[in-house]
């Protein structure tokens, strides 16, 4: 195609803004990446990509590591719009906005006494991925892909359930964010790697897939000697609205 070098330069600088982000984490900075995606967006669909916007919803398996150490996963959900442009034949570069939660539970009995907590979180994301598609059957696809991805926390809060000496009760409170207040990181980055099949389904085609997610930076204090990370597996269903 006479334009993919001017798409793969869009590929490069996107990659390299988001690279960047990863180090300078804040909510500010994920509202001008949004700016940013919409107008590379804009003009992409004007001068030559393929182009189409999907919804997509699902849930997902998730985990806050400590250290090597894994807690007890959390059923979360996601759902969002993301938009494919076309580099090449089978190749697009994916981005878009996503809602979704992510969290932990965790646990600990001491004696007769117990404690059960479950910590859930609300992150603004926004994807970056080059996804490839290989035909395998009439209208049928198989598709892989891999990016990172850059989100902003806009809430937090944690379940508690007691056991002491027999008489049970709850409380649960909210997560402060920023490390200058004693919280977690708002900020989060890190790698998606996801793999799934393309189906038919009334006039376009349905994808449907998986997606690991390794998150690669320490929500807590770097000062703190227990790091944390977010990990999450997701499954996921998305469909195109609009095809050009």
């Amino acid at each position: 195609m006479p334009y993919a070098g001017s798409a793969f330069q869009s590929l490069l600088f996107f990659s390299s803004f988001y690279l960047q982000a990863l180090f300078k984490l804040s909510f500010h900075m994920i509202t001008k990446a949004g700016v940013l995606a919409f107008c590379l967006l804009t003009a992409t669909t004007t001068s030559y990509a393929q182009v189409s916007v999907a919804p997509r919803i699902g849930f997902g398996i998730t985990s806050v590591t400590q250290a090597f150490d894994p807690n007890k996963p959390r059923l979360t959900l996601h759902a969002g719009v993301e938009g494919a442009y076309e580099l090449i034949e089978n190749l697009t570069l994916r981005s878009g906005l996503l809602l979704e939660g992510k969290g932990v539970r965790t646990s600990d009995k001491s004696g007769g006494n117990s404690i059960k907590a479950s910590i859930g979180f609300i992150y603004l994301t926004i994807p970056l991925h080059a996804q490839y598609s290989l035909p395998i059957a009439d209208e049928f696809d198989v598709w892989g892909s891999a990016g990172f991805y850059f989100s902003a926390a806009i809430n937090g809060v944690a379940k508690y359930k007691y056991n002491i000496n027999g008489t049970q009760s709850s409380d649960s409170d909210h997560i402060d964010f920023g490390l200058d207040n004693d919280g977690i990181r708002r900020g989060d980055g890190g790698f998606d790697i996801g793999a799934g099949i393309s189906v038919p389904f009334l006039a376009n085609k349905l994808d449907v897939g998986f997606e690991l997610s390794l998150g690669l930076v320490n929500l807590n204090d770097p000062d703190e000697s227990d790091e944390l990370y977010n990990r999450s597996i997701k499954l996921l269903a998305r469909y195109p609205l609009v095809f050009e």
